[in-house]
């Protein structure tokens, strides 16, 4: 289409410029009734509205002639070579912004497309041992119902602590179902350099299995969390956390990803509200 575009838009720019009046005296008289009866002077540019109208007549008629005798001679007596070469590389300077926007429009429209079928998991890096198969019992209920709506993609941000049981929890569901895909967002590169053995060996064995790794900076910084932190967020529809503190970099991401207008699922909330109920209970209860 964009070949068709640009011959189309040359031979229209070249029909604006003016015909040698040797090519009209030969040509225009044979195709345009009683042409030949009219003087020479009627059909130069600038001479009002009859000279305006027959400027464009000549042109095509003058193509026309050229084509139907297997000529090029309208590129050569009309129009000289370097005009030409201007006119096809202005040409594909249009088409070449063109393509960009189109892209970049396409970009866009694909990428809301992914963020609406995206999730991304962030929580605390220290979890209660006794309380991690629960965690992930209430987390998988949500991915559950996530994948039931068709969200397929799954970021997670690669820390210890939730983030890795997030992790885990997914490249077993991902065995199951295969369309899913599992993005592991780090900060930056040595990300694990510091974490003990037997940390970096579990981080390891993580990212061989994910679909895809992103680094989010090319260096070590403060920064560089919190900007893997927004990232996660930016790219997802749907947020499960575990925060139990109103404080800290989970709480950030949460309070982040709920102005941002994602769906938001607390599981450390959830697994306290149980507990408050009862308690409740207890003391209404008490006051009958």
């Amino acid at each position: 289409m964009g070949a068709q575009l640009l011959f189309v838009l040359f031979f229209w720019f070249a029909g604006n410029f003016q015909p040698g009046q040797r090519i009209v005296d030969a040509h225009l008289h044979q195709l345009v009734p009683g042409a030949a009866g009219l003087p020479s002077d009627l059909f130069k540019p600038g001479q009002g509205g009859i000279g305006q109208a027959h400027r464009y007549h000549r042109g095509f008629a003058y193509r026309r002639f050229a084509a139907g005798n297997n000529k090029f001679i309208f590129l050569h007596d009309t129009i000289p070579p370097f005009k030409i070469l201007v006119v096809i590389m202005g040409h594909c300077v249009v088409l070449f912004i063109y393509y960009i926007f189109v892209l970049q429009a396409a970009k866009g429209r694909i990428s809301m497309e992914k963020r609406a079928l995206t999730c991304c998991f962030t929580g605390h890096r220290e979890l209660p041992i006794e309380k991690e198969g629960e965690i992930w019992q209430k987390t998988y209920i949500r991915v559950q119902q996530l994948l039931e709506q068709g969200v397929k993609y799954f970021g997670v941000g690669g820390a210890i602590g939730f983030d890795t049981l997030a992790a885990e929890g997914m490249l077993q569901v991902k065995t199951l179902n295969p369309q899913v895909k599992i993005i592991l967002v780090l900060p930056f590169k040595g990300y694990q350099k510091y974490w003990l053995p037997g940390q970096q060996e579990r981080a390891a064995k993580i990212e061989r299995q994910v679909d895809k790794i992103v680094y989010c900076c090319d260096r070590p910084s403060r920064a560089a969390f919190l900007i893997r932190d927004r990232h996660l967020v930016d790219e997802s529809a749907y947020c499960i956390g575990y925060c139990t503190r109103s404080t800290g970099g989970t709480a950030y991401t949460l309070r982040y990803a709920e102005k941002q207008g994602l769906k938001v699922w607390n599981i450390g909330k959830e697994l306290k509200e149980p507990k408050e109920d009862s308690e409740k209970l207890r003391i209404s209860r008490s006051l009958i």
